[in-house]
C-alpha cells in the first residue's frame, strides 16, 4: 500500500539522509511518497491526507492554535518531531501543544553540546526488547553509534531511548489510536552519526510503519479515493451506494481490493452485496474549503472591473460612513443652545431689574 508522507521543514541540511533513505526503502519495494510544507498553515489543511507527518523544527508548534492535530492523533495518526540543525531546545516547550494528554514538563530541555572528539553513546541495556530491540540490538556489534549534540528530553516512563548518561533521546506517547514520537537529536553528521550507519535505514522503517496496523481514518474527503481489500471474493454482484440514492456496479480485482477514484459526493458511502454490508464510509469536503481565501489590496485591483474602485477604510472613512448611516444627534446640540439663551435672559432680566432698583 501507499504511504504519503508529510515534512515540515525550515532548512534543508535535515532532510538529506532522511530523504535519501526514503528513496533506498522506495527502490527495495516500498511505496513512500513525502510532500514538503514551509510552514504549519499549509500542512493542517492536508492534514488527514498523510499517514505520517515527520517535523523538523519543534519552533513550528508555536503556531498551534486549535485542535486539528490532536484529532489527527487520536483518529489513528503518527507525528514524529526533531530538533533542526539550529534548535537550542527551548523551542520543545510547544510540545505540550500537541495534546493535552502530554503532561511531561519540556520546559527545562536544553540542547547539550560534547566537546572536543568525546560523545556519547546509546544505553543498550535500557532498551526494552518489545520496541525496538531490532533496531540496535542487532547492530551492537558494528561501530559504535555516536551522538554528539542532543536535547535532553524529560525522562519519564515514556522514554524509550536513553544515553549511556540516561539523559532520553526519544519519547514516545501513545494516544488512543494515534502515535507521537519526540527525538532528542537532529538527523544530521553535527548531532549524531547514526544517518551512515547500518542501523538508519531499520530506524527510518521503523518510524515510517510505527502506526500503519492502526491507521483508520474516521472519514474520507472529496476528491480522494477510497482503496480497501475485502476478506473474500464475493461471486455476486457489489453494489456502491451514494449519498444521493445513486447505486453503481463494481469489481473486485485479483487481490480481492475494490478502488472507488476520486469521491465527489459528501455523505455516507456504503457498499453491500446480497443485501449484506461489506463496507462504509464517511465523506467530508477537502479541508480547504473549510477557509475562506484572502486577497490583499493589489490583487483585487488587478481582478476587478476597471469601472469598480476600491476606496480605502480608514478611520476617517469609516467615521463618515457612521454619521451617514446612523445620523447626529441634533437634539443634544438644540438642548444646550436653549439652555445657553435661558441662562442669557435671566442675567439680562436681573441685570435690568437691579438697575432700576
Amino acid at each position: 500500500d501507499n504511504i504519503n508522507i508529510a515534512i515540515l521543514a525550515s532548512y534543508e541540511e535535515d532532510l538529506y539522509y532522511f530523504k535519501e533513505s526514503i528513496n533506498t526503502l522506495n527502490n527495495f519495494g516500498e511505496n513512500i511518497t513525502i510532500t514538503k510544507f514551509n510552514f504549519l498553515k499549509d500542512l493542517m489543511i492536508k492534514l488527514n491526507e498523510f499517514d505520517n507527518i515527520f517535523i523538523f523544527d519543534p519552533n513550528a508548534l508555536a503556531l498551534i492554535n486549535d485542535s486539528r492535530i490532536e484529532e489527527y492523533i487520536y483518529s489513528g495518526g503518527y507525528i514524529s518531531i526533531f530538533p533542526s540543525i539550529y534548535s537550542s531546545g527551548t523551542e520543545y516547550k510547544n510540545i505540550n501543544l500537541l495534546s493535552s494528554e502530554i503532561t511531561d514538563n519540556y520546559q527545562s530541555a536544553n540542547k547539550i553540546s560534547i566537546e572536543n572528539t568525546s560523545f556519547q553513546q546509546i544505553d543498550l541495556k535500557f532498551i526494552n526488547k518489545d520496541k525496538i530491540n531490532n533496531i540496535f540490538l542487532k547492530n551492537k556489534n558494528e561501530q559504535t553509534i555516536k551522538f554528539f549534540k542532543y536535547i535532553n528530553l524529560p525522562v519519564t516512563d515514556n522514554s524509550i531511548l536513553k544515553l549511556e548518561n540516561q539523559a532520553s533521546i526519544w519519547n514516545r506517547y501513545k494516544l488512543q489510536s494515534g502515535i507521537i514520537d519526540i527525538f532528542g537529536f537532529s538527523m544530521n553528521l553535527n548531532s549524531t552519526n547514526l544517518p551512515i550507519k547500518g542501523s538508519f535505514l531499520p530506524f527510518i522503517h521503523h518510524l515510517i510503519h510505527s502506526n500503519n496496523q492502526n491507521m483508520h481514518r474516521p472519514f474520507l474527503r472529496t476528491g480522494t479515493d477510497w482503496t480497501f481489500r475485502t476478506k473474500k471474493n464475493y461471486l455476486n454482484t457489489i453494489y456502491y451506494f451514494l449519498p444521493n440514492d445513486i447505486k453503481n456496479i463494481i469489481l473486485q480485482d485479483q487481490n480481492n481490493e475494490i478502488n472507488i477514484k476520486s469521491l465527489s459526493i459528501p455523505g455516507f458511502h456504503y457498499i453491500e452485496s446480497d443485501k449484506v454490508k461489506i463496507k462504509n464510509t464517511s465523506v467530508n469536503i477537502i479541508e480547504n474549503e473549510l477557509y475562506a481565501n484572502r486577497l490583499n489590496l493589489n490583487n483585487l485591483k488587478k481582478n476587478l472591473p476597471t469601472y469598480i474602485n476600491i476606496i480605502s477604510m480608514d478611520k476617517f472613512m469609516l467615521k463618515n460612513i457612521k454619521e451617514v448611516s446612523v445620523g447626529q444627534e441634533l437634539w443634544r446640540i438644540i438642548l444646550i443652545l436653549i439652555l445657553v439663551l435661558l441662562l442669557i435672559e435671566m442675567y439680562i432680566s436681573n441685570s435690568y431689574a437691579n438697575s432700576k432698583n
